[in-house]
């Protein structure tokens, strides 16, 4: 009796995790305003997330959420570059953050621990008098198998 319940529970959890895992490798693109991005399908808006943030927008599932984040900085004049910006975000945020490049883009990352410990993965474009950052996380323990699938969230973004 004891080892056929211990069958069902592990039944149970197995399609509990099943159900709950959104598949990460179909990619959808993803339009707010001028910008879009390509994500992963199983990714969901989630404005409650970032109300009150500063945030533009966010989008969630189990293992990735991604966010975007955009900024006027004509105050800073016509020689400041999205290199300068992501120095400044990095200095004024005092992450440990690492640069590296993929598909030909500088792309940050850093690990941050809020209860779970997380990897971030950013990337930041200049567009007129504006930086657009993207940002996708997953919890540390997943980067591995998620960093591809940020690498293409972070480096995707088109702008009309």
């Amino acid at each position: 009796m004891k080892k056929i319940f211990c069958m069902l529970l592990c039944l149970v959890m197995l399609g509990s995790l099943l159900t709950a895992c959104g598949d990460d490798s179909k990619m959808k693109s993803y339009t707010y305003q001028d910008v879009t991005i390509q994500v992963p399908s199983s990714l969901k808006e989630d404005k409650d997330t970032i109300s009150g943030t500063g945030f533009s927008f966010c989008l969630s599932s189990n293992s990735i959420v991604v966010v975007g984040l955009h900024e006027d900085v004509s105050i800073l004049g016509d020689d400041f570059t999205v290199e300068d910006y992501v120095d400044l975000m990095v200095e004024a945020n005092s992450l440990n953050a690492k640069l590296e490049k993929h598909n030909g883009r500088t792309v940050f990352v850093y690990t941050a621990e809020v209860g779970v410990e997380f990897t971030y993965m950013g990337c930041s474009y200049k567009v007129g008098d504006e930086v657009w950052t993207i940002q996708a996380y997953t919890p540390t323990s997943a980067y591995s198998k998620n960093k591809d699938t940020l690498v293409e969230i972070v480096t995707s973004a088109e702008f009309n």
